[in-house]
């Protein structure tokens, strides 16, 4: 006959063992979930696309974290590692609820009036909600029922299904300024992907929020068979809010050109009486930094009114004047692309275009008369070269490839050109210019 208080010492036994083993996996999960807020918080958009990995397994054991932070604010003499759990609930909270200036300078760029989801009301709502629910793991455990009354009452009366609403806002994309999100904010921020990356980690924060306190609401209130529903429900949301933000993220990434070149206009109408110097560091820094993902080339030069000292091509961007002051090469390739053979277009490029010059220059000696066979006036004892287009058509084997060579250009040195560029990641630069010598010319090459 088997011992009674045998069997019950075994079954106490793995019953502890089964909490444990509930609690330690409780505790990764929060863990990661605090990683998750920490990512957010930091703007770090690469690090939470698979966000939704993050919130499946912290969902599901939402609500009995909660039930077993009531249980240690009400035992009197909690374990080091309920104690542990609680802390880690409410730091989670505070990150969650951490103010992120930057979203909120992106918010004041949108004119909300002029969008049908009322974002403001829900923001409003979320955070009055979750301002109650995150008071249950810091009020003493003598007042814990009535802060959950109190939770119940702000959730009943004030949230509204704000977070449903939310996601609906965030989700409709029908292409139209006035409508959902995601599309005013691209319009109001020009475009601007880190700021609509910002944007977007912004509203996924309030998501989060918003599902935290629907959850604990119906944790609260005792709803356990439609718990596990809502859990899932909210998982497929931030799927489908991951790939939203993916879609949007590379559609931002694809189509910068057109802003980019509304950019240089803006820019060239407001600083056009800069020095050359310091208009092409501007310009190149303020391009840098909105399209972070791509090298720039920028190259500034004087304006002379001669139509035959400069000619460039551009693949990704624009070769212009500005207010008859300045000669514009703008032009950029995605930093994914490697660098271009510097040594390779030293050696062969440079060198071929130096022996064409060569060949070609023509010395005036002063007792010639230069102006015989030539329109313009010459000074004797000078070197003159073709004309730009001409020496521009001495690169041979480009044609109309962009790859490796998206932007090459030849610049009278008279015209004093400026060029600024940065380093690809592996310290390669993209740029080499070659000079031309008794040609007076410059000769780049970008890519």
């Amino acid at each position: 006959m088997r011992n009674p208080l045998c069997i019950l010492a075994v079954c106490m036994v793995w019953l502890f063992v089964e909490e444990s083993l509930a609690l330690s996996k409780s505790i990764n999960t929060l863990r990661e979930t605090e990683r998750l807020a920490e990512h957010l918080n930091r703007g770090a958009f690469t690090a939470v696309q698979n966000v939704a990995k993050t919130v499946e397994p912290f969902f599901s054991v939402f609500s009995s974290v909660i039930q077993m932070v009531v249980d240690i604010r009400s035992a009197t003499s909690p374990s080091a590692e309920l104690e542990y759990l609680h802390q880690l609930s409410d730091s989670i909270n505070q990150k969650f609820d951490e103010v992120n200036s930057q979203f909120d300078e992106i918010k004041k760029l949108i004119k909300w009036t002029s969008v049908q989801a009322t974002y403001a009301s829900l923001e409003a709502n979320i955070h009055a909600v979750f301002d109650q629910f995150k008071l249950i793991f810091k009020v003493p455990s003598s007042g814990m029922n009535q802060q959950k009354q109190l939770f119940i009452s702000s959730y009943e009366s004030t949230y509204q299904d704000s977070g449903s609403k939310l996601f609906a806002g965030f989700m409709l994309d029908t292409g139209l300024v006035s409508q959902g999100l995601l599309r005013p904010a691209m319009h109001y921020t020009e475009n601007n992907r880190g700021e609509m990356r910002t944007f977007m980690l912004g509203i996924m924060k309030l998501l989060i929020l918003g599902a935290n306190v629907e959850l604990g609401y119906m944790t609260i209130k005792g709803y356990d068979n439609v718990i596990p529903f809502h859990s899932h429900e909210w998982q497929v949301k931030f799927e489908q809010v991951q790939e939203k933000m993916k879609e949007i993220d590379l559609e931002m990434k694809n189509n910068y050109q057109a802003q980019a070149m509304k950019d240089i206009d803006t820019f060239s109408n407001k600083n056009f009486e800069l020095s050359n110097p310091m208009f092409g560091r501007y310009l190149y820094q303020e391009l840098s930094k909105k399209y972070f993902w791509r090298d720039w080339l920028v190259v500034v030069s004087t304006h002379t009114g001669y139509n035959h000292d400069t000619y460039s091509r551009s693949c990704n961007g624009v070769v212009t004047s500005t207010h008859r002051t300045k000669d514009l090469v703008v032009d950029s390739v995605d930093k994914d692309i490697p660098p271009l053979d510097i040594q390779s277009v030293r050696k062969q490029r440079c060198a071929s275009l130096q022996q064409s010059c060569q060949n070609t220059v023509q010395y005036y000696p002063c007792n010639d008369d230069p102006t015989a066979t030539h329109r313009r006036s010459r000074r004797c004892g000078t070197y003159y070269s073709e004309n730009a287009d001409v020496v521009f058509n001495w690169i041979t084997n480009i044609g109309s490839s962009c790859s490796p060579i998206s932007s090459y250009g030849v610049i009278n040195t008279g015209k004093n050109p400026m060029y600024y560029t940065s380093l690809s990641d592996d310290s390669q630069n993209r740029l080499f210019v070659c000079d031309l010598g008794v040609c007076k010319y410059y000769v780049h090459f970008f890519g």
